[in-house]
């Protein structure tokens, strides 16, 4: 059986220059290619690699469970809100003042502008179905659209 040591992944999500055209997949079969030849074609290699990483990822949400704390206000979310902002606090309590006004399940959407003065739009009736996957079905709807544009055609 083959085991993974985490510091490897460590090393090899560190050392391996981005390409937005390659999946993480791509990266740990190219590891395990170039690292370890006589174990990537077994299928046992497969097998332990994927309950290995099912039971991290469940270690993992355990942790982070634990030592997850819940948000009771506004000071909680400006706070949270400044640090993601790289410590901005003016832009750390616009967005609290903004998800103060839309509330928790509301869409906030950031953009850059080419003006100097910084603004909040709140439009209403935009709903979120699913957020999971979003982007891949925004992508499957266009192929989709492009589909029946060239069935009508």
């Amino acid at each position: 059986m083959l085991f993974l040591s985490l510091l490897s992944l460590k090393v090899l999500v560190r050392n391996v220059p981005p390409d937005p055209d390659e999946s993480v997949g791509e990266l740990v079969e190219h590891f395990f290619l170039v690292n370890h030849p006589e174990h990537y074609l077994s299928s046992q290699m497969h097998h332990s690699l994927k309950n290995g990483m099912e039971k991290t990822v469940k270690e993992l949400v355990k942790i982070l469970k634990e030592k997850s704390l819940p948000i009771t206000g506004s000071d909680d979310i400006k706070a949270i809100a400044s640090i993601s902002a790289g410590n901005d606090e003016f832009i750390g309590s616009l967005i609290a003042e903004t998800i103060n006004k839309i509330g928790p399940d509301g869409i906030i959407s950031i953009e850059s502008s080419s003006s100097s003065e910084t603004s909040v739009i709140v439009e209403e009736g935009m709903k979120v179905i699913s957020s999971a996957d979003k982007e891949y079905d925004l992508i499957l709807d266009e192929r989709l659209q492009q589909g029946y544009d060239l069935i009508r055609y």
